[in-house]
């Protein structure tokens, strides 16, 4: 797996990873409040996702796994630091729950330029055609 570039999750901690419990989002880690990937808004504050402007209904852990792919749009997160963002550390089942979420976005993104790459399920990335 390549490593992430200087300035991204690995240098500091991953939102959640101190605990084992549900997703974890945290607005006061976004320098921002209102963040955008093509289509895709993200309203920290209001902790919510809007794509082509209407609202998506997400559960907790695909808002947390969207989150994380809008604040690093073009740039491959690791599927551990994926899962442990959504689901806590210490999840045996993440794999299986993140390829579930994972598909489920790229349904609900289909209608528009925002597309989630992998690599083999090892790294995932939000990329965005530009016209």
């Amino acid at each position: 797996m390549s490593p992430l570039p200087k300035g991204s999750l690995n240098d500091r901690p991953a939102p959640g990873s101190s605990s084992n419990r549900g997703p974890v989002f945290d607005s006061r880690v976004y320098q921002r409040p209102v963040l955008r990937a093509g289509p895709l808004r993200l309203d920290t504050q209001e902790q919510r996702i809007t794509l082509l402007g209407d609202a998506l209904a997400l559960s907790a852990e695909e808002f947390a796994l969207c989150s994380l792919l809008i604040e690093y749009e073009g740039i491959a997160v690791t599927a551990e630091t994926m899962v442990a963002v959504a689901w806590g550390d210490q999840i045996s089942e993440g794999r299986t729950l993140l390829a579930a979420s994972i598909e489920h976005l790229r349904g609900i993104f289909a209608p528009s330029s925002a597309k989630i790459l992998d690599r083999d399920g090892r790294e995932f990335l939000l990329a965005v055609a530009t016209c």
